[in-house]
């Protein structure tokens, strides 16, 4: 299943970039302060240029999805579609890891299938990958707390400590999760 996963998740992903990256809406506010997290170690809202990390939280979000992207930007260069690009290999990942934990809870073969598609082909899933902002890798955070919860369905006990990082993860990505 992880080569369907990569046809089904990652590549329709990769190929919406062609259309070019959106960046509109609260993307500036998150890449000030991945700037500023990439450039002088600090959350804030100061201008990265002049270097002043007045303490802030880091927008109408806890700094989840900035530091995610300084992280990327760590690795792969300063670039609007570098983040875009890990946060859809995060997505197939979390994707993958959700159909393994449907597969294993008892719901067989055919209903992990049936996941893939859904989550892999799903318009509303997939608009968002080009777009620099949180919703991306709220969904992929999404969609491993889902996969905690069956697997926790599939152990007859709750599994905190997977359950609570994946929770907690997604928390530091945006609020409503």
């Amino acid at each position: 299943m992880m080569g369907a996963t990569v046809v089904l998740v990652l590549l329709p992903r990769l190929a919406l970039f062609s259309v070019g990256p959106n960046f509109a809406g609260d993307s500036h506010t998150y890449a000030t302060v991945a700037q500023n997290i990439f450039d002088h170690f600090c959350v804030s809202m100061s201008d990265p240029a002049e270097g002043d990390c007045v303490p802030h939280w880091g927008g109408n979000q806890l700094p989840g999805f900035p530091a995610f992207v300084a992280a990327v930007w760590t690795v792969a260069g300063r670039s609007l579609t570098g983040p875009l690009v890990a946060q859809a290999i995060v997505m197939a990942l979390s994707t993958m890891y959700l159909v393994h934990a449907v597969a294993r809870s008892g719901y067989g073969r055919g209903a992990a299938w049936l996941t893939l598609f859904a989550v892999g082909l799903s318009p509303s899933l997939m608009g968002w990958s080009r777009v620099f902002s949180t919703e991306g890798l709220a969904i992929a955070a999404s969609l491993w707390v889902l996969a905690e919860l069956l697997r926790s369905h599939a152990a007859r006990r709750l599994r905190v400590w997977p359950l609570g990082v994946a929770l907690v993860v997604g928390l530091f990505i945006r609020y409503d999760l």
